[in-house]
């Protein structure tokens, strides 16, 4: 086992030493009050992706930097410029469309502090427990977050998220003019992560959750077919399609996944669509009939559900009051503040149309829901379902794009609810 990954290789561990000292030298230049630094994510937990070969080290994945501060995080727009240095100084692109790139390396900065981190209960702040320290104080310990305190939200977002990877990796083109040669491995890795996120999500349901790949995939195993017979009855082969994703993202030179890239990418998506159901189904009682009413359900659902644990562990480390009456309340000013935030980004941006302080609904959750009937509006012989495309694409219309009349309906959406993806805050 190496530090960043299982790979027992000095040469992996050498490289991204090397790397990760040049990053936190040039972030200590150009940021004060730094407390600690963070290497989270599958790097930071020892599950990183690489392939090495005679040309060298290659990681696969982006690396998730987190700067906890002593007071407060500089502003999001000195964030941004740090980040675009990063990104000019340590990464060399190659592009696939201006959403989802391909790149050997990204470090990917997320400013935070200690009390932000013990404000948030999520997946993500859970793992930074066993996550890798940097520079600075170890404050690890002073994550109060416990297994029993992850909200089902946290994989509600992740999985939708992962919904939302897929349309971005896909092309109507592909269909007629297949996958350019030197994107397929990229779209390969990138469909195969939704069944690490699936096992994610099933994991949090059945209150099992490990911040290790390998350890949910075993505990996976164990409990699949007995606690969720109705989904085991609908896909019996997902423990293994999920072994396969989790041995290709881990050790992807001697686990490659040998498949028709579009005819894995509409199976993993009918997969994920199975799973979005079910668990959406128990964590907010939403029945499934059609993904136009499924849509709708969920903002309607998130809306009142999505930032309750935000709120409610706000307001505990403010020994506020926790009544349903008050809790009811921040809601609804925490939904018309988020689009209040975007609408003063996108006036300045020259994005925003009227539309979008219609309803309670943050520009996230609308995003979030509206996700599924961009995802499900294709069919493997191209065509599209012109319901599902014609409700995202009205759902939407609080976006302004200039999009260009050429090229595929399917990715004119696709294209718009991209744009949108990237411009709001999915906290």
């Amino acid at each position: 086992m190496g530090r960043y990954t299982i790979l027992n290789d000095p040469r992996v561990d050498e490289y991204i030493d090397n790397f990760l000292k040049r990053l936190v030298e040039t972030l200590l230049r150009s940021v004060s009050n730094v407390r600690s630094i963070i290497l989270a994510g599958s790097f930071g937990k020892g599950e990183g992706s690489v392939l090495v070969d005679d040309q060298g080290v290659k990681p696969l994945r982006d690396f998730d930097i987190v700067l906890v501060f002593e007071d407060k995080p500089p502003p999001v727009e000195s964030t941004k410029n740090l980040q675009e240095k990063l990104q000019n100084e340590f990464s060399t692109f190659k592009a696939h469309d201006k959403y989802y790139l391909i790149n050997d390396l990204i470090p990917e900065i997320k400013p935070t502090t200690l009390e932000n981190i013990n404000s948030l209960p999520d997946i993500f702040t859970y793992d930074l427990k066993h996550c890798q320290v940097l520079y600075g104080e170890d404050i690890r310990s002073q994550i109060q977050w416990d297994i029993k305190d992850l909200p089902l939200r946290t994989n509600a977002r992740a999985l939708l998220q992962k919904a939302t990877a897929l349309v971005g990796v896909f092309h109507g083109s592909y269909l007629n003019e297949g996958i350019p040669i030197h994107l397929k491995e990229s779209f390969l890795r990138e469909t195969s992560r939704a069944y690490i996120e699936i096992c994610v999500g099933l994991c949090l349901l059945a209150k099992r959750y490990h911040w290790s790949s390998v350890n949910r995939l075993e505990t996976l195993r164990e409990i699949y077919r007995k606690r969720f017979a109705n989904l085991y009855e609908k896909i019996p082969d997902l423990i293994e399609k999920i072994e396969a994703s989790t041995r290709f993202k881990l050790d992807p030179a001697n686990n490659v996944i040998d498949v028709d890239p579009l005819n894995y990418w509409f199976e993993t998506r009918d997969d994920l669509g199975e799973v979005l159901k079910y668990y959406f189904g128990e964590y907010l009682n939403i029945s499934f009939y059609n993904w136009i009413q499924f849509a709708n359900s969920l903002e309607r659902h998130l809306t009142n559900a999505y930032y309750l644990p935000v709120i409610q562990a706000f307001l505990r480390n403010r020994s506020l009051p926790e009544n349903r009456s008050i809790v009811k309340i921040v809601n609804i000013i925490f939904n018309v503040k988020e689009n209040i935030d975007y609408s003063r980004t996108a006036i300045k941006a020259g994005r925003l149309s009227l539309p979008l302080l219609r309803g309670t609904s943050s520009p996230a959750i609308k995003v979030l829901s509206v996700t599924p009937l961009v995802l499900f509006s294709i069919n493997e012989d191209g065509s599209v379902d012109s319901e599902y495309l014609g409700v995202a694409s009205r759902r939407l219309e609080f976006v302004k794009r200039r999009i260009n009349n050429s090229g595929y309906t399917w990715d004119k959406t696709r294209s718009k609810f991209l744009e949108l993806v990237f411009s709001v805050n999915m906290i």
